[in-house]
């Protein structure tokens, strides 16, 4: 009897305890991983046949006022099936692009500016491109300082992502 008194009392405190533990500003998790993104609603923001600007844009109601004040958000790119940091750069003598990514409460905008030398870049040049984005609280990102932010697979081993 006293036995089944230790236990009940035990998993009350237990219970308790878990129950009052505080929320951070975020929510229930201090990182929050997107799923993958496919962007296909590029506009033109500027082409003038060899230098471009184009913009897609991304609801995200993970990311509240909170999060652009005091959090962290890293942007990722699927470049032939691996994920690269952004911003992503790639140039040669012909064509440059820069892949770069800027939030808001609730918005992320992806743009894509660069130029080409053979030829005016439409915005759907860059539909199917897939992204993805992790939030990150200040103190998940102090507590890992071991943690290589621009690589994804690093990322999503050490906190379980997707």
């Amino acid at each position: 009897m006293i036995s089944k008194f230790k236990w009940s009392f035990s998993a009350l405190v237990l219970i308790v305890t878990l129950s009052s533990c505080k929320k951070d500003k975020y929510g229930d998790a201090d990182i929050i991983s997107s799923n993958e993104l496919v962007l296909n609603n590029w506009v033109q923001l500027y082409n003038d046949g060899v230098n471009y600007e184009h913009q897609a844009s991304v609801s995200w109601d993970a990311i509240n006022q909170a999060a652009v004040d005091k959090g962290a958000l890293t942007g990722y790119l699927k470049d032939a099936g691996v994920w690269v940091a952004l911003p992503y750069g790639y140039a040669d003598e012909d064509f440059g692009v820069n892949i770069n990514f800027m939030f808001s409460s609730g918005n992320i905008k992806v743009n894509a500016s660069g130029y080409s030398f053979t030829g005016s870049v439409p915005a759907s040049t860059f539909n199917g491109y897939a992204v993805r984005f992790v939030l990150v609280t200040p103190n998940v990102k102090a507590a890992n300082p071991d943690v290589d932010w621009s690589n994804y697979e690093m990322v999503s081993a050490r906190f379980g992502l997707k």
